[in-house]
């Protein structure tokens, strides 16, 4: 192992959290997420799923933490960048490998290809959790207050056909019915009943 370039990569990579999503801080006015969030984010849902499905944990955690590493380079595109904005994330990512272990490169490359291609389940997992992620954020956003988020909301998940998995879609349908707060109250309710028995 060569420690100088792991160093290096190390650091790099403690750069996600210096990405911003640029789709949320450019048309939704929010400069409130980096890419290591998403990723973060994106890597929870992901192994929640995939424990359901009895998947392979390793290769869907290492696609979750990793499919948006080469963004450190390129930054992040969103929909409105990509048609003018040629962002070599391949080569970017080719790139970065060169740094990793040898233990681990070929793993991490080939799971991002998989990633790639969606061919795998293990994949389409990930996919659907990135999505599940982006409508969370969206949700968050709509109890602010913000009116595009709202809009997103919308027009965005009338038609579920972009999730790639039964159970992932099921998830996000529940996302969307789901109060972001309605973990609090449950917790603020229980917390008062044991109060008043206790002053009972």
């Amino acid at each position: 192992m060569n420690e100088i370039n792991l160093s290096n990569l190390l650091f790099e990579l403690s750069n996600l959290d210096r990405i911003p999503r640029t789709g949320l801080y450019q048309f939704l006015y929010e400069d409130f997420e980096s890419v290591a969030s998403h990723s973060y984010k994106v890597a929870l849902i992901s192994f929640l799923l995939a424990k359901e499905l009895e998947l392979n944990i390793e290769k869907v955690l290492v696609i979750a933490l990793f499919h948006d590493i080469a963004e450190i380079r390129t930054g992040d595109s969103n929909w409105i960048n990509k048609p003018y904005v040629n962002g070599d994330e391949e080569a970017a990512l080719n790139d970065q490998l060169n740094n990793f272990p040898d233990s681990s490169r070929e793993n991490i490359k080939t799971v991002l290809d998989d990633y790639k291609k969606k061919d795998s389940i293990e994949s389409k997992i990930v996919k659907d959790a990135d999505y599940i992620e982006y409508f969370m954020s969206l949700k968050l956003l709509d109890m602010k207050g913000n009116k595009e988020a709202e809009k997103r909301l919308d027009y965005e998940t009338k038609d579920l056909k972009f999730m790639r998995t039964d159970i992932g879609k099921d998830l996000l349908k529940n996302i969307l019915k789901t109060d972001p707060n309605e973990w609090t109250r449950n917790i603020h309710n229980n917390t008062m009943k044991v109060y008043k028995k206790k002053i009972n």
